[in-house]
């Protein structure tokens, strides 16, 4: 086995991370969007970049790569039909294992939900998980081109990994997803622990991620729509008649698109 990569947040854009995942070997990079705080970490090493992991093709997670691939030229792991820059392609319709220098095991599961191009990348021996834009600490990706069916499955799949599994969206929404779910669970104390330190975080100017699957079990409101005083509480907020975990999960994400709060 691999010994476990060391994993730093590039802040780029407004509140995008891209993971940098440093192995005795060299360097990964996953979803690099821009292209100069790449550059700037992997200016500070002497190893080599060993390759690029995408987990979908919107551009927000790409942007980078042809600047990137330029003065560190490496294989692009990823969606070939929607980024061209890719060069080994992901298979999309069904979960792929791959063996990765510096990585290992690497498991590859559709979850087309947010892009038909998505990916979910899991390194099973190093219990880490780089879910893009389908599952965000304390909330989860817009329904843009897939199913709710879709995202409940992507979701079920991710709830079924080891409570330790190490979670690393690809965004720093975890504020934002706070004050949404506790319009659902305003008397959750866990949930209001979990805010009074993402915030102490953020006024460090930390990030909130990564998270834990057993974390996001046991506050992400998307987990909790099998619970019948949940889907109740949904059913009020919402105005939707949620009568089971799909619509209530469905319910639930169709009203964080439009809410302000």
């Amino acid at each position: 086995m691999s010994s476990k990569p060391q994993v730093r947040a590039l802040p780029a854009f407004s509140d995008n991370y891209i993971w940098m995942l440093s192995t005795d070997q060299g360097h990964w990079l996953v979803d690099p969007g821009q292209a100069e705080p790449a550059l700037q970490a992997l200016a500070q090493s002497t190893l080599p970049l060993l390759g690029i992991l995408i987990t979908h093709g919107h551009a927000d997670h790409v942007l980078g790569i042809a600047d990137i691939v330029a003065a560190h030229p490496c294989p692009v792991y990823g969606p070939a039909d929607t980024v061209a820059a890719v060069s080994r392609p992901w298979c999309l319709d069904r979960e792929m294992q791959h063996d990765l220098p510096g990585l290992g095991r690497l498991i590859t599961h559709p979850a087309p939900a947010h892009k038909r191009d998505h990916v979910l990348i899991y390194l099973p021996d190093h219990g880490m998980l780089f879910c893009g834009d389908t599952l965000f600490s304390i909330g989860c990706g817009r329904l843009m081109e897939g199913t709710p069916e879709e995202l409940a499955d992507a979701l079920g799949w991710i709830a079924a990994l080891p409570g330790d599994t190490r979670v690393y969206p690809a965004h720093e929404y975890t504020l934002a997803n706070l004050r949404f779910a506790r319009l659902f669970q305003p008397d959750d104390a866990a949930l209001a622990a979990h805010e009074t330190w993402c915030r102490q975080q953020r006024d460090a100017l930390l990030p909130t991620l990564p998270t834990a699957v057993a974390r996001e079990r046991a506050l992400n409101p998307y987990f909790q729509v099998h619970d019948a005083r949940f889907q109740a509480r949904a059913r009020q907020i919402t105005g939707d008649a949620c009568v089971d975990g799909l619509g209530t999960l469905a319910a639930i994400r169709r009203f964080k698109d439009g809410y302000t709060g």
